[in-house]
């Protein structure tokens, strides 16, 4: 666009081209300080079941006079929240994860990211954050409720009622040893 300014000599093209130009210096610089000098606090996350979602809370401290607009926070899976962050201002952030498994869930590496205020440039930065999350085994909806404890407090009807029954038990090599004390372990299913 310069060079066919510069070729017929056009005014109106010089302006256009320069200003074009300075539209994208400017949108750079405004992606830059979008994020800069931002202070971020990781909060806690409280446990749950496996198959739920799990918040993580983040706090965004914006000690500047200038606002922090369309910003962004990524997971590698794809879980994006946009949020902006008034003038000396703190925020406070609920980030979702899908909790697949049980154990503890890890944020990983998160990304911050803004594209504002044209959306030419992409300013990003990684978030490495030591925070986690329980994750509880899922609870049987269906599920009775376990058998009551022996009145005296012992907790041994259930042995007591396994050595009278005639059917089937599936046991552990662990109950097994208690159950029967001194017979020797054949395998993990019991028959009397």
């Amino acid at each position: 666009m310069l060079l066919g300014d510069i070729n017929y000599n056009l005014s109106l093209g010089y302006v256009l081209t320069f200003l074009l130009t300075m539209m994208a210096v400017m949108s750079m610089l405004h992606a830059f300080r979008n994020l800069a000098h931002l202070e971020i606090r990781v909060g806690r996350a409280d446990a749950v079941f496996c198959g739920e979602t799990a918040r993580f809370l983040f706090h965004f401290n914006n000690r500047s006079k200038l606002p922090r607009y369309q910003l962004a926070l990524r997971h590698n899976n794809g879980e994006t929240v946009s949020f902006d962050v008034p003038a000396m201002h703190d925020s406070e952030i609920a980030f979702p994860l899908p909790a697949t498994q049980r154990g503890w869930l890890k944020t990983g590496r998160l990304t911050l990211y803004t594209e504002f205020p044209l959306g030419l440039f992409h300013a990003w930065s990684y978030l490495h954050f030591d925070t986690r999350c329980l994750v509880y085994p899922k609870p049987l909806s269906d599920a009775p409720l376990p058998l009551g404890d022996a009145p005296d407090g012992a907790g041994k009807r259930i042995i007591a009622e396994m050595k009278t029954s005639t059917d089937c038990v599936i046991m552990s090599p662990a109950m097994h040893c208690r159950a029967f004390p001194g017979k020797p372990l054949r395998a993990d299913r019991v028959c009397r």
